[in-house]
């Protein structure tokens, strides 16, 4: 029976760290090893991964410096022993299911190199319903279109459990966030079949420390790096793709922009400037029929008729 790396990156999680662990611990699917890489934490997480290390042989503490959570993956993976490799984040937890059933993706077909669930958001009380669904078998290719168009599941490594050799030769950025966004779309073109089964087996939680919910800091600006880095990888003449591309990096630009409404119109001038040329260098590929999100259809149409209007909308939203 294949064995599963479980890798999961924290810094300063103790609040929801324990939860975590204890979804990883009680899987169904036992023949696991976990891979806790503490990046610098400076409150009572060490003590609580070495509890569970105490008390299950399976659980494994690594420390490092604080290098942010694309090196802590890293570590991760390069201390995997499994054949294949899920990351669930310090903060989040996964369904008592959700290994096994990942991992029944990839019994179906030796040729399937990577298994997706859907995920629920976790945030003040609300939590979404589980749901059964039938798996849907994609071409990479295919896999990416429906990612980069965030159309049931997103760029996020999490969520996702894959085959251990499409590691090789490839890791996370490190001096980057949007990380995520880059290595996911590179594995699963690279991907010969994915599975995708939407029934929310992994937990989200948004947080004040959630790229989502965090503060503008400048480090949004490596969305210009990573867009450069995308379109390398992904054939222009490839239309849909093309477009899912474009429609990502335009709803990215969109996001970072909304970030720095509070900022100074005078601070940052050059670069507010930079992610409009790009997000309108991203439209043109975009036929709004075809966009999946409707936010992403609205914002397109308002950007094209009136870019005042769309950074006043962005400004209020």
């Amino acid at each position: 029976m294949e064995m599963i790396s479980v890798i999961v990156p924290t810094f300063n999680d103790s609040e929801y760290l324990r939860e975590c662990l204890f979804s990883i611990q009680k899987q169904t699917l036992r023949n696991i090893e976990v891979i806790v890489v503490d990046d610098g934490s400076v409150d009572q997480t060490k003590e609580i991964v070495t509890s569970f290390c105490a008390s299950d042989n399976r659980f494994r503490y690594i420390y490092q410096k604080n290098s942010g959570v694309s090196v802590a993956r890293n570590t991760g993976i390069e201390n995997a022993q499994g054949d294949l490799i899920t990351f669930v984040d310090g903060d989040d937890f996964i369904h008592i299911d959700y290994l096994q059933n990942l991992v029944n993706c990839f019994k179906t077909n030796n040729h399937v190199d990577v298994a997706v669930t859907s995920f629920r958001i976790i945030g003040g009380d609300w939590r979404a319903e589980r749901h059964k669904s039938t798996p849907i078998w994609m071409t990479g290719r295919a896999a990416t279109t429906k990612m980069l168009q965030q159309d049931g599941f997103d760029v996020s490594c999490w969520g996702k459990m894959y085959r251990r050799n499409l590691f090789c030769n490839k890791k996370f950025l490190s001096d980057v966030i949007y990380e995520d966004m880059l290595l996911t779309t590179e594995l699963l073109m690279e991907a010969r079949y994915v599975v995708f089964i939407d029934e929310g087996l992994y937990s989200y939680r948004k947080t004040a420390n959630s790229l989502i919910n965090s503060p503008f800091s400048g480090r949004e600006f490596s969305i210009f790096k990573v867009s450069e880095n995308l379109k390398l990888i992904i054939d222009e003449k490839d239309i849909d793709l093309r477009q899912a591309l474009a429609e990502k990096i335009f709803s990215t630009v969109s996001s970072v922009l909304r970030k720095m409404r509070n900022e100074p119109h005078s601070s940052f001038y050059a670069e507010r400037r930079k992610l409009i040329d790009l997000a309108k260098s991203e439209v043109k590929y975009i036929k709004v029929t075809r966009v999946k999100r409707f936010k992403t259809k609205i914002m397109v149409c308002v950007f094209r008729a009136n870019q005042g209007v769309y950074q006043a909308l962005l400004n209020n939203v």
